[in-house]
């Protein structure tokens, strides 16, 4: 087996890992999230991939002079199927 490819391919899988991703295009701020999932559920009925992109979409609410959101435990929103 070539070890070469095999050190290769951890490596990119590491990175991706740990990368930095730009926030949602719904977003219209600057705001870098990582890609780490730890879901954080909104009074929107919205499950964000983690507490960053959620402060991303409260800012761009507060932005756009919109009604600001909450967070909210998860087993208040409906289970995710699938």
């Amino acid at each position: 087996m070539d070890y070469k490819l095999v050190f290769i391919f951890v490596v990119v899988a590491f990175l991706a890992t740990v990368s930095e991703a730009k926030g949602p295009s719904w977003t219209g701020v600057d705001c870098i999230c990582t890609t780490e999932y730890d879901p954080v559920c909104g009074s929107d009925m919205v499950r964000y991939s983690n507490y960053c992109v959620f402060k991303c979409r409260v800012q761009y609410l507060k932005d756009k002079g919109l009604p600001p959101i909450y967070q909210v435990p998860c087993y208040d929103l409906p289970p995710l199927f699938g």
